[in-house]
């Protein structure tokens, strides 16, 4: 990689073992497992329970936190990553505090829908946290 460095915070089809990570496998993976520290998203299934996770802001109080993972990306990864998520339209790419699980948090780059969207809620249910 070259040029600026940039955390990425990822939570649905970039994941490691999903769809859409092989755009990430030769990025470092700074955090396997890490969390929003904010808890006002929801995350819904855009299609069923079949589609992809979209992620919007709600009121405090009302959301929960986000589970994904974290990586380390250059510019031109980052330029990739937008293009895939349709920057702005799809998603807004957002600087969210999120903790890295060993005791760090860091500012990273977080896809988020700019409306609220219908669907069914992800997974899993009774937690504090959605995953997909």
């Amino acid at each position: 990689m070259s040029g600026n460095k940039h955390l990425v915070f990822v939570y649905g089809t970039l994941k490691n073992g999903n769809g859409l990570h092989g755009v990430l496998r030769q990025c470092k993976c700074v955090a396997p497992e890490a969390y929003t520290i904010d808890s006002d998203f929801k995350m819904v299934y855009s299609n069923g329970e079949r589609g992809f996770p979209f992620v919007f802001k709600v009121d405090k109080g009302t959301g929960r936190h986000i589970k994904g993972e974290v990586y380390e990306v250059d510019d031109t990864i980052l330029a990739e990553l937008d293009a895939i998520e349709g920057v702005p339209y799809m998603y807004r790419r957002e600087v969210v505090p999120v903790s890295l699980r060993a005791r760090k948090n860091a500012d990273c780059y977080m896809y988020v829908s700019p409306v609220e969207r219908n669907g069914k809620e992800c997974g899993p249910e009774n937690t504090p946290y959605y995953e997909y």
